[in-house]
């Protein structure tokens, strides 16, 4: 498709998320390593420099790309959490959630983590990446009020970074049987025996 005439213009919020839309759908569609700057243009009807009065480059659309996964993520997670029944429950379904969503969102969530990132990521995005840690920590507070917030974070991020790898070594096809039932059951596992060594640690300190 060429440039779009004047009268059917949009405003440069409509040119981004038309763009941002177009980008994951090539993504999803044909691997991150498809994805170019006259792709999306040429989906959505643009010239090339259309775009960059939107993004600065490539990789900063990449960066709103991944914000928006992230943002798709957070919802399915939250979802999920909205219908627990404790703590303990909602944890491993949220790590079920996590796996299920890197396997039905293949693409999408390996560009998340491995597209190299700037060297410094701008506030936005952290306070995107940090949600998901704050919603597993709430949950292990509700397993362990009486906990200090800095032991509560750690313990977040040390749990979830284990699941991550779960779903980074299913994705790999690097378990001992493969497919995203078996991620599912090894981070189930995971779970299950952190939260064990969780609440002992939390029961010797009182």
């Amino acid at each position: 498709m060429g440039r779009r005439s004047k009268q059917a213009e949009h405003s440069p919020e409509e040119i981004r998320e038309m763009a941002l839309a177009a980008a994951k759908r090539i993504v999803a569609k044909q691997g991150y390593g498809a994805l170019s700057t006259r792709k999306v243009a040429a989906d959505i009807g643009y010239a090339v420099g259309s775009l960059y009065l939107v993004f600065k480059n490539l990789d900063d659309l990449i960066l709103h790309v991944n914000g928006s996964t992230l943002d798709d993520l957070h919802n399915a997670l939250e979802a999920t959490a909205v219908r627990c029944r404790d703590p303990e429950t909602c944890l491993l379904a949220l790590a079920r959630e996590y796996i299920q969503f890197a396997f039905t969102n293949r693409a999408l969530w390996s560009l998340v983590f491995e597209h190299p990132a700037p060297q410094r990521r701008p506030t936005w995005y952290q306070d995107k990446v940090a949600r998901m840690f704050e919603m597993v920590e709430g949950q292990l507070r509700g397993i362990a009020p009486e906990r200090a917030p800095k032991d509560l974070k750690l313990a977040a991020h040390a749990l979830w970074s284990g699941v991550h790898g779960v779903s980074v070594l299913g994705l790999a096809d690097r378990l001992d049987e493969s497919g995203r039932a078996a991620a599912e059951k090894l981070a189930a596992s995971l779970v299950t025996n952190y939260l064990v060594g969780f609440k002992q640690k939390t029961k010797n300190r009182g």
